[in-house]
């Protein structure tokens, strides 16, 4: 695991929602795994690092080549749902084959649909989760310019329904699903 990234949670800055990453064959295996490495699942890869252990079968896969940015729907939803698990309790784990580019591309994302007067989320994401994130001047202005200004409304319907204890279930509904990919 490379690192953690806290971003808003139901009570501002009393709880935050967590958020690992790192390179896809370190996942934990209690963790949700979004993978951003199509290339280490696809060929089967094994870790001869820890043993020839077999990479990790993702929950959720982005398929976008090293060095690339994923596409903005894809981004979108997969940052929605990392969010969505994390809420629930649930440790998400985000990775790619070193869990610098691709990875910090997906965290700048998550922490920009979290905190929307967020001011700079590539800073953000290099102070709080790796120094090196985010490699590529296509990933940066990703991060940094992908409308995400209705994931953001739906998230901050989640954060209130948590902490008003309004007996909402957090569920990302095909409308919701839909959304976030606008």
């Amino acid at each position: 695991m490379r690192g953690t990234l806290l971003v808003r949670g139901p009570w501002g800055p009393f709880k935050k929602v967590e958020i690992c990453g790192g390179p896809w064959m370190d996942k934990p295996a209690e963790h949700f795994g979004i993978c951003m490495a199509p290339e280490i699942v696809n060929v089967g890869s094994i870790d001869v690092v820890n043993g020839g252990r077999p990479a990790p079968k993702p929950d959720v896969m982005v398929n976008v080549k090293d060095f690339s940015t994923p596409i903005p729907e894809e981004a979108r939803k997969a940052a929605m749902l990392a969010l969505l698990v994390g809420l629930q309790g649930k440790p998400v784990y985000v990775g790619c084959g070193f869990g610098i580019g691709r990875t910090g591309t997906l965290l700048g994302i998550i922490a920009r649909i979290a905190d929307p007067r967020l001011g700079h989320p590539v800073k953000f994401v290099r102070k709080n989760y790796y120094g090196g994130a985010i490699e590529t001047g296509d990933q940066i202005r990703m991060v940094e310019t992908l409308n995400v200004r209705r994931a953001q409304k739906a998230y901050q319907r989640w954060l209130w329904s948590v902490r008003l204890h309004t007996g909402y279930t957090l569920s990302l509904t095909r409308d919701a699903w839909m959304e976030a990919g606008k």
